[in-house]
């Protein structure tokens, strides 16, 4: 008589779980070399609303705090700036004024009531 049994698979799950299958390691992060620039960036950006909005608001109160000293630095420089500027303004006016060079604006009105008589 021929053999009839070719194959079984008894006892292979019972020796397969006396030592547990693992699943195999993964990683926690992915590594974003080569990934495209624009959603490394969203990605980024996203990560801000993962936080606890106590956190958020320390996060927006620092920004806020950075930007109103820069705003402040360059309104002090500015500040500065003004009187040198108004000096240079009157002295331009004043010779204008000597050389009889007229005002635009006066001029066109000028120009309008020629006109309308």
């Amino acid at each position: 008589m021929a053999k009839s049994k070719n194959h079984t698979n008894h006892n292979q799950n019972y020796k397969d779980h006396r030592h547990p299958i693992r699943l195999k390691g993964r990683r926690n992060q992915i590594s974003s070399k080569g990934l495209e620039q624009k959603l490394k960036k969203n990605r980024k950006k996203s990560r801000k609303g993962f936080l606890t909005p106590d956190v958020q608001k320390e996060i927006r109160e620092k920004r806020s705090k950075k930007g109103e000293a820069r705003r402040l630095k360059s309104y002090e420089k500015f500040k500065a700036k003004l009187p040198i500027w108004k000096a240079k303004h009157k002295a331009a006016v004043k010779a204008e004024k000597e050389q009889g060079v007229p005002d635009p604006k006066k001029a066109s009105k000028q120009k309008e009531a020629a006109v309308k008589k």
